[in-house]
């Protein structure tokens, strides 16, 4: 991700209005989903997971269409 930052922000494509918030919503995100996480069982957090990626490939699939 490192890289593609670098090129995004070489080409002119860096976006600060965008960047900063959504580094500060991934930050506090990740804090709260690790306390989260602690709290919850391993088998709900594995179907909180494949519902997740299940929606994910879901909108991606329909976006392929749409396009």
């Amino acid at each position: 991700s490192l890289m593609g930052f670098g090129g995004h922000a070489i080409q002119g494509d860096f976006n600060p209005a965008w960047a900063v918030p959504l580094a500060v919503i991934t930050i506090v995100g990740g804090i709260i989903g690790g306390k989260f996480a602690m709290k919850t069982k391993p088998k709900h957090l594995k179907r909180l997971f494949a519902y997740t990626n299940w929606l994910a490939a879901l909108f991606m699939v329909i976006n392929a269409f749409h396009t």
